[in-house]
């Protein structure tokens, strides 16, 4: 775990400039052959293309962040597969792909920009009175 926390931190370095700004949780898997743990490891990343949550109280360049294509991780690991998804049907598959896979599975779910729940646009509408 030594290995991945500094792969971490240093792909959020050089994606962002700055120390990863989401929540991380370390688990283990996909187990090898013969080994005990879980067969398959799906990992699902939400880009929104930025600080989406930021955006709609503050909007300027400054929320843009370059992405990271993480579907592309897998090509890093030598194993398992990645996928990028714009639209719920392409997520719903590749969600059921990734439960049969029986290997690592990456999901990059790109939500549109804009796309606000009704909580959080009133939660922003009260704090962009503040800044």
């Amino acid at each position: 775990t030594a290995d991945a926390a500094f792969m971490i931190e240093q792909l959020s370095l050089a994606a962002v400039g700055r120390e990863l700004p989401s929540y991380v949780s370390w688990l283990s898997g996909p187990a090898d052959e013969g080994d005990d743990g879980p067969e398959e490891f799906i990992v699902i990343v939400l880009d929104n293309g930025g600080f989406g949550t930021q955006r709609p109280m503050l909007d300027g360049p400054f929320n843009d962040v370059p992405f990271l294509a993480a579907e592309e991780l897998v090509k890093a690991f030598g194993r398992g597969t990645g996928v990028r998804v714009d639209t719920e049907d392409e997520f719903a598959k590749a969600l059921l792909a990734a439960v049969e896979c029986d290997d690592l599975a990456i999901i990059r779910a790109c939500v549109p920009l804009g796309r606000a729940s009704a909580a959080l646009t009133r939660l922003t509408d009260e704090l962009a009175k503040r800044v």
